[in-house]
C-alpha cells in the first residue's frame, strides 16, 4: 500500500475539525429548542464519523488514481463512489432500525458537514497552505508586463 499523502491527511484533519465544530453547533441547536437527548448526540457522532471517513476514502481514491490512464481513473472513481454511497446508506438504515440509540435526523444532517466545510475552505488559510505566486511573478512567466502597462505595437 502506498504511503498516504500529507495533503490528504491535512485536508482530512481540516474536514474532521470543521465537522466537529458543526456537530457542536447542531447539538447546541437541539439543546436550545429543547429536543436534545443522547440519541441526538450518538446519531450526530455516528454521522460525523461516517462523513469524515467518506471524505478520507474519496481522497485516497483520488491519490491512488494519479498517474493512471483516464479509463482506469473513471472506473476506480465510479466504483469508489458507489461503495461509499452504499456504505453511508447502510449506516443510515442500521441507525433507523435502532431508534433507541441513534436519532436519524442528526445523522443525516452530519453527512452534509464535510461539504459545508469544503465550501468554506477557500476562505480560510491554515499554516502549511501553499501561497499562490504573486501576480507580478505569474505575469512575468506569461511574458506580460508586470507594471500593467501594455506596450503599443504602433
Amino acid at each position: 500500500m502506498k504511503k498516504i499523502n500529507a495533503t490528504v491527511l491535512r485536508e482530512t484533519l481540516y474536514v474532521a475539525v470543521g465537522t466537529a465544530i458543526l456537530s457542536i453547533v447542531l447539538n447546541a441547536v437541539y439543546l436550545i429548542i429543547g429536543r436534545w437527548n443522547l440519541t441526538v448526540l450518538f446519531g450526530n457522532i455516528l454521522g460525523a464519523v461516517v462523513a469524515v471517513l467518506n471524505f478520507f476514502l474519496m481522497a485516497l481514491t483520488v491519490q491512488s488514481s494519479i498517474g493512471k490512464d483516464e479509463k482506469a481513473i473513471k472506473t476506480r472513481v465510479q466504483f469508489s463512489l458507489l461503495f461509499r454511497l452504499l456504505f453511508m446508506f447502510g449506516v443510515a438504515v442500521i441507525a433507523h432500525f435502532i431508534p433507541k440509540a441513534f436519532d436519524l435526523i442528526p445523522l443525516l444532517i452530519s453527512y452534509f458537514f464535510p461539504r459545508i466545510v469544503i465550501m468554506c475552505r477557500g476562505f480560510i488559510k491554515l499554516p502549511g497552505d501553499e501561497t499562490p505566486a504573486s501576480d507580478a511573478a505569474s505575469d512575468a512567466e506569461d511574458g506580460a508586463d508586470p507594471s500593467g502597462n501594455e506596450a503599443d505595437d504602433e
